[in-house]
């Protein structure tokens, strides 16, 4: 993302109203919106006489906003994820902006306005939450919620800039409530769904297409889960079985084949956003807020396992700007099989029929592994 850090944005007039406005506004808009920029340059444009804290839920996001941030120099300006911010006994700042409010809870939210001297920025869209508790169990709010709760201003973003004409079309085919009505651009690239016998053969694909690559310069590599962990899957009356890899495997197995990348796992956050070319490894849970000009889903033939979450799809498909790869073996993921026009997409998706019901005694030898039914 260098080149991107380097690039001032060529804001809209809707964008220009956030950024001149004064606090205790909420900010909503699709994903591409330009959210997370808006509350970076919000936060420059105040940081030259008053204190800024902006908070965010996860550490990747973190990450990403302090290295956009500090590559236009020295600035006061604080980024804390939420966790950190509560060790931190909840200090206080002159304006507080909050990135990704639909991960939060109404405390959460009451908390931050009583914490800031002069007010706060709320930015969110209610269709990436992705948590329906916080850390606390609290309920994350609804956007509802959040409007009656404050009674601020809300300024909506409706224009997508990050996601690709042919992208949005495949996105919008899966999630047919999603606000993604249009794009600004479009790249000829259409999403690619692979098909492969076992895991190993789709490790050795993502091998080779990230060594040979010379078109993408940053690239998110996102999993449903930070570990590990054998799955299995009835395919033709059959038990598969396999090694669903986990974030540290995958780093391992970069690492061996000589391929540079970072990683967040769990506590761990060792992603790097400033290089030239960048490869990052990390849940669709961290991506959150976050944008590669390729996205790759691997493993897509396991069934989300975290407790707990919503859109976990939706919020990995989205971070996409120009190609989104889904990979799989066996029989795809339930959230990929509802019906998606062939037109969108290049590949194939292999489902679930009839024959895959599994017989009694089939069910009995999976107990070594998690086994997942898909249907239709």
């Amino acid at each position: 993302m260098e080149k991107q850090f380097t690039l001032l944005p060529d804001w809209t007039e809707a964008q220009n109203r956030i950024l001149k406005s004064e606090p205790n506004i909420i900010v909503s808009g699709c994903a591409g919106s330009g959210k997370t920029l808006l509350a970076c340059h919000l936060a420059m444009r105040h940081s030259s006489d008053k204190k800024v804290a902006i908070l965010v839920f996860t550490k990747s996001l973190r990450t990403f906003i302090k290295d956009y941030i500090d590559s236009f120099g020295e600035n006061n300006i604080t980024v804390m994820y939420e966790f950190q911010w509560r060790l931190r006994d909840f200090p206080k700042f002159d304006i507080i902006i909050v990135d990704e409010f639909q991960d939060f809870s109404s405390n959460d939210i009451t908390n931050v306005i009583s914490r800031s001297h002069q007010g706060v920025y709320l930015f969110g869209d209610s269709e990436q939450k992705i948590y329906s508790k916080n850390f606390q169990k609290e309920i994350t709010l609804d956007f509802k919620d959040i409007i009656a709760n404050t009674q601020f201003e809300h300024i909506h973003l409706t224009e997508n800039f990050r996601i690709s004409e042919e992208n949005k079309n495949f996105i919008s085919s899966i999630y047919k409530t999603n606000s993604l009505k249009s794009s600004t651009f479009s790249t000829g690239i259409k999403p690619k769904i692979l098909h492969f016998e076992n895991v190993v053969d789709e490790m050795n694909w993502l091998k080779d297409f990230l060594l040979s690559n010379n078109t993408f310069l940053n690239i998110g590599i996102l999993v449903k889960q930070n570990d590990g962990f054998k799955g299995g899957y009835y395919y033709r009356r059959q038990v598969r079985k396999d090694n669903v890899w986990g974030i540290q495997e995958l780093q391992q197995f970069f690492e061996e084949n000589e391929i540079s990348s970072s990683y967040k796992y769990k506590s761990n956050d060792n992603l790097d956003f400033s290089k030239a070319v960048n490869i990052n490894i990390m849940t669709y849970h961290s991506s959150k807020g976050l944008q590669f000009d390729c996205v790759i889903l691997p493993f897509s033939s396991f069934v989300n396992d975290n407790k707990g979450t919503v859109n976990l799809p939706y919020v990995g498909l989205t971070r996409a700007t120009k190609q989104i790869i889904i990979s799989y073996s066996g029989l795809v993921a339930e959230e990929y099989s509802v019906p998606v026009p062939s037109s969108t997409f290049e590949g194939k998706i292999i489902k679930s029929t009839d024959n895959d019901n599994p017989t009694m005694q089939q069910q009995l030898d999976t107990s070594d592994c998690k086994v997942f039914k898909f249907s239709l």
